[in-house]
């Protein structure tokens, strides 16, 4: 019951008080994690770590819930952003917490309910939210007021937790009931069924708006979206990025190739490559590429290294840096080598192997060598 009122807050504030909504859901799914540990008997805790981030980050919770962690991992963001950061909190924020919670909640269901298949392809409606009107009715709470409420709502929790334990008759009815739960999502995930992929508008409006604005990209200032280029191999020769990060000077840093979260990014390469040239072209500077599903970021520099994973997007200052070092870099092949640390013919071989393997755009290289052979030197 307590999950339900907190996930009602969250629609009733997302349209009049983004804030406060994105207070909620971050509160819903600590809830939410709080009631998976306490009722699933093959959840280990981590040990000497209780935070919220400790707990979704659990090697047991990520087993279980790994197509959710970037759910969870935003909305505890944007739920922090709410109550320990002056940054306002945009309406499209809060519609994308209501919408990633309302997929989480979901995911609950599927997971441990007795009817999954009651909540089986159902899909947010933005439309459904109430009303601002109506959102406003209720007081709107400020930082300081959401900061002070969460540490009154954590002390009532543990107290309500510890008095749900002490109601139980045994511990061996605790351990009947855990089971109980336990068999019950085995049984689900064992006659699991594909969803329907997420709508587009989850990927672009959503999760990528929100991590280039933790990034310090606001649109309109230093980000365009939907950016038109001449130079595509069509009918028309038009394309349109979906992001472009510029510099100070005017010229593109990088740009953005956004694809379904239920696609893998490296699905929108070649497009992207095609967008770099157009843009290229026209500003004489290429631009890094992102690839992103939202959940998911590579950084593609396609002048001098393959694509590779990355937490999130760049701030201008770092692009600015690698859009340079395109000029600074050095040949690592011909690098001095110094022979008081490595002095020894076979080390200096190796040293050498490896600097042309890296400029060769190799991101790895396992080097073998045997007792005594200096291996730390070497490194």
């Amino acid at each position: 019951p307590e999950l339900h009122e907190e996930a009602l807050r969250v629609e009733q504030c997302a349209l009049g008080d983004p804030r406060t909504a994105c207070f909620y859901a971050r509160r819903s799914i600590e809830l939410l994690v709080e009631w998976v540990y306490d009722n699933d008997s093959q959840l280990q805790r981590p040990f000497g770590y209780g935070t919220l981030a400790d707990l979704v980050n659990g090697s047991d919770f990520r087993e279980l819930a790994r197509d959710q962690l970037s759910r969870f991992r935003l909305l505890r963001e944007l739920g922090n952003k709410a109550v320990h950061r002056m940054d306002p909190i945009r309406v499209g924020d809060a519609v994308l917490a209501a919408a990633e919670l309302f997929q989480v909640l979901r995911w609950l269901v599927l997971t441990y309910g007795r009817e999954p298949e009651r909540v089986r392809g159902q899909r947010f409606d933005p439309a459904l939210l109430p009303s601002k009107a109506a959102a406003d009715a209720a007081q709107v709470q400020s930082r300081e007021q959401l900061e002070a409420l969460a540490e009154q709502l954590a002390e009532r929790d543990q107290q309500l937790r510890d008095q749900r334990l002490a109601s139980l008759a045994s511990q061996e009815e605790v351990e009947r009931l855990r089971a109980e739960v336990t068999a019950l999502r085995k049984a689900n995930q064992a006659a699991a069924k594909p969803d329907p992929e997420l709508p587009e508008w989850a990927t672009r409006k959503g999760y990528i708006d929100h991590y280039l604005e933790e990034a310090g990209w606001r649109l309109g200032a230093g980000c365009t979206h939907e950016e038109e280029v001449q130079g595509m191999p069509n009918a028309t020769g038009q394309g349109f990025v979906d992001y472009v990060l510029w510099g100070d000077d005017g010229k593109p840093l990088a740009l953005v190739e956004a694809k379904r979260t239920s696609r893998d990014p490296m699905d929108g390469q070649h497009q992207a490559e095609l967008y770099a040239n157009c843009l290229e072209q026209r500003y004489k500077q290429r631009p890094l590429i992102f690839l992103s599903n939202g959940y998911r970021h590579r950084l593609w520099d396609d002048l001098r290294y393959p694509p590779r994973d990355v937490q999130g997007f760049y701030k201008q200052a770092e692009l600015v840096t690698l859009i340079r070092r395109r000029e600074t870099r050095q040949a690592l092949s011909t690098a001095p080598i110094s022979s008081s640390i490595a002095g020894r013919y076979y080390q200096q071989r190796a040293i050498r192997a490896i600097g042309e393997s890296l400029e060769k755009g190799r991101r790895k290289v396992l080097l073998v060598k045997a007792t005594g052979t200096g291996k730390t030197r070497t490194a």
